[in-house]
Formats: structure tokens, C-alpha cells, sequence
């Protein structure tokens, strides 16, 4: 099987819950060996200033993607610019999240206010440092993820990408900034969900209060599959 086959695997995985299936959000994959064509044939352009080629391909690759997603949602392919944070900046109507791994970029999208924050992350389960570890953890982070994987790196993985959909979904919701640290994580379902709660001001802390938040993921031996998807009360 292949990475791009098996990162595929793992965002349908997570992806997979009725409620997910039902707010209609759209997934693209594509593996990273250079910057792919546009759906309409052309090739986008990087607003991110003079970077290394492989980081290049990896922008492009991931924004032909979310423009594939954006395709199948019936938007036209467009140019998706880069925001002051880095951030994708969307369409109107629509709300997204972009990830990529060695090798692989991968977008999801979804409509507007059918879904209002949606955050995707894939991670390599190998680059999971000590030194990553205690920059994303807190003390309750630490005994949380011991109880639930007690394989060191694993649950370390998860954890941080956990956390990285989190700030992506809280970013497209216009909460921040927040540190990883700010963001509790808590594992449920057998290891398939997770819970996300806020710490800091008020406005951060209650962002997510009266809606409804999905926490899904999903592993491999080598990476990681995390989305955090933000609907509206139901």
C-alpha cells in the first residue's frame, strides 16, 4: 500500500462518523512530488515569499487539494490565498483546513454554516520529540496520554495533532491566538474520539460553548489522523 493510500485510509477514518457524513464536508489527497496541476489546468501561484522547493510543492499541493475539495462541493477552482498567520483564507460559504505530511498533502472543505470550523492534521508518529512533548503539554496532558497510550511516541502524536486540528478549527472560528498549551485534550470512544476544551480569556475559553464539537482519529504504525469539526447546536 502506499502513503498517499494509506494517509487516504486514515483522513476517511476519521471522517467517517454519521454526523460528518451528513454536514457533506468534501476530502482531497495528493501525494508531493511537484506542484500539481490546478483543476483548471493551471498551476497556483505562492504567495509565501522565497522558500525551499519542497516546501513549495508542499503549499501548491496542498492548495490544488483544497481546490479539488472545493470542486466537489460544486465551487469553481480559485485561488486561496494565504492569510497574516499563515492560514488558508476561504472563499465565502465555505470553511476548510489544509495538512500535509512527507509526501502527502491533504485538504477538507465544507459549506458554510452547515459546518462552522473544521481543522485537519496528519503527523508522522516517528517525529514525535520529547522536545515537541513539552512544548504542546501540559501536566494533565501527560497523564491523560500515558492512561490512554502508553507507547510513548503514539500518544504523544496524537495528542500534538489532536491539538493541531483544535487551533485550526479555533482559527477558522476567529478565536486567538492560542497556544497549544491552552487546548485540553481528552481521548474517548476506545481511542477513535477525543474532547477539546479551551483555557485563557473568556472569549477563548467559551468559543466553543453551545455547539457541537466532533473530535475524531485515527492511526497507522507510521502517522497519525486527527479533525476536530465544529457544528452548530443541533
Amino acid at each position: 500500500m502506499t502513503i498517499v493510500n494509506d494517509i487516504l485510509d486514515l483522513a476517511t477514518s476519521v471522517l467517517h462518523a454519521r454526523e460528518l457524513r451528513e454536514a457533506g464536508v468534501s476530502l482531497a489527497c495528493a501525494a508531493i512530488h511537484a506542484a500539481p496541476s490546478r483543476p483548471d489546468g493551471q498551476r497556483p501561484e505562492s504567495d509565501i515569499g522565497a522558500v525551499f522547493e519542497r516546501r513549495r510543492a508542499e503549499y501548491a499541493a496542498g492548495r490544488i487539494c483544497a481546490e479539488l475539495a472545493m470542486s466537489s462541493l460544486g465551487f469553481p477552482p480559485s485561488q486561496i490565498p494565504t492569510g497574516v498567520r499563515g492560514q488558508p483564507e476561504w472563499p465565502s460559504g465555505l470553511v476548510g483546513s489544509i495538512t500535509h505530511v512527507r509526501g502527502v498533502a491533504m485538504a477538507v472543505v465544507a459549506r458554510r454554516p452547515r459546518v462552522c470550523a473544521l481543522g485537519i492534521d496528519l503527523e508522522e508518529v516517528s517525529r514525535a520529540t520529547p522536545e515537541l512533548h513539552r512544548f504542546v503539554s501540559t501536566t494533565e496532558d501527560v497523564a491523560r496520554v500515558a492512561a490512554a497510550y502508553p507507547r510513548g511516541r503514539f500518544g504523544d502524536a496524537l495528542l500534538f495533532s489532536a491539538k493541531e486540528s483544535a487551533l485550526k478549527a479555533l482559527d477558522s472560528l476567529g478565536v486567538g491566538p492560542v497556544l497549544p498549551r491552552e487546548i485540553a485534550i481528552s481521548f474517548r470512544d476506545q481511542g477513535l474520539g477525543f474532547d477539546c476544551s479551551v483555557r485563557g480569556p473568556e472569549a477563548v475559553a467559551h468559543a466553543l460553548d453551545g455547539k457541537n464539537v466532533i473530535g475524531r482519529l485515527a492511526s497507522s504504525p507510521e502517522h497519525v489522523a486527527t479533525t476536530l469539526v465544529v457544528l452548530p447546536s443541533p
